[in-house]
């Protein structure tokens, strides 16, 4: 049976959503490593990672953390009495992203309280790190960190933290959605993907957007939105004719956002991002329409007063009232979504 841990990741970076990473232990293999990790996650007090931080962050690399010492990753100790231990016999190589691995001081026989995870293959770190376990769910939450800004000592400039952190239940299994079975990034995706391949992936994403959309769970299909662009990010091996693709897949997925941060009062999300597609799409009436309904309801200060704002714009009649708001306020033209 495996062993499951798990750790929650909490940011002081504004509007950032982390959460829970779990990680599989190579308990069999590399038994010293996986016992000081599993004991520092769910043992109390000072010697624990609850509330250290995450010190490093180099994107396309690793996420370094455990320092419970400094916290800088200057600090070492360890559940065996000394503040290093020695090597596991087994050798696992730095072979994909997602890999658990010791922090060493550059030599063997070196491992601390300090960790880090792999996030892209790193054949070079092999001989100089134990890896000893992997992640089984939360990589996206991993992404998202990978991409936050940071100091020149790698640091991250909002600091990221374990809020919480144990061992799981012994018959934990990963969350499975059978209508997204895609990873949360495309460079997580078990296949090398063209661009033809994450077009189709986020289309069906944003489709499962626009489900939530309309059953009022607003703040789900952001979700969605936010997923689906993560597959048509910048691509430098597109063609003129290919970015053209990707950037009107991208302005529909703006479009819908949106629409979806107007539905939930959160106007200035809205005009932010039809400010994008306009600075893209000079002109588009989608855009500039709820744009208009946007900044009007934003200076009435009223999500209440939507309904009359929108009255005032070219929605489609809908068959059936939509829900807006807490007061029950209901509408009867349904706005497009893509």
């Amino acid at each position: 049976m495996s062993t499951h841990v798990f750790v929650e990741l909490a940011s002081d970076l504004p509007g950032a959503s982390l959460g829970r990473v779990v990680f599989e232990l190579f308990t069999d293999r590399t038994p010293l490593a996986s016992e000081n990790f599993r004991r520092l996650c769910v043992d109390d007090g000072e010697q624990s990672y609850r509330g250290t931080r995450l010190h490093r962050v180099v994107r396309g690399l690793l996420i370094g953390g455990g320092d419970i010492v400094n916290g800088d990753g200057r600090g070492a100790w360890s559940i065996y009495g000394t503040d290093i231990f020695d090597d596991d016999p087994e050798r696992i190589e730095v072979d994909r992203a997602g890999l658990l691995c010791t922090a060493t001081l550059g030599k063997p026989n070196t491992n601390t309280c300090q960790f880090f995870i792999s996030m892209a293959p790193a054949a070079h770190l092999t001989s100089q790190t134990i890896v000893f376990g992997r992640v089984a769910h939360g990589m996206d939450v991993l992404r998202v960190i990978e991409r936050m800004e940071t100091l020149p000592n790698e640091r991250p400039i909002y600091e990221v933290r374990i809020a919480h952190c144990g061992q799981c239940k012994v018959d934990w299994s990963a969350p499975v959605d059978p209508l997204d079975p895609y990873p949360g990034f495309p460079e997580d995706h078990p296949e090398v993907l063209e661009i033809s391949d994450k077009m189709e992936i986020s289309h069906a994403v944003r489709q499962l957007g626009n489900d939530l959309f309309w059953k009022g769970e607003f703040e789900l299909s952001l979700r969605k939105y936010d997923k689906a662009l993560k597959y048509l990010e910048e691509d430098l091996l597109a063609t003129p004719e290919e970015e053209e693709l990707l950037m009107d897949a991208r302005v529909t997925c703006w479009l819908n956002q949106a629409l979806a941060w107007t539905r939930i009062g959160r106007y200035q999300e809205a005009i932010g991002i039809l400010d994008t597609v306009l600075h893209h799409r000079p002109g588009n009436v989608k855009a500039v329409r709820r744009r208009e309904i946007a900044v009007e309801a934003l200076k009435m200060g009223d999500r209440e007063a939507l309904p009359k704002v929108v009255r005032t714009h070219a929605f489609r009649p809908a068959p059936r009232p939509f829900l807006l708001s807490r007061r029950r306020l209901t509408l009867y033209e349904k706005p497009l979504l893509e």
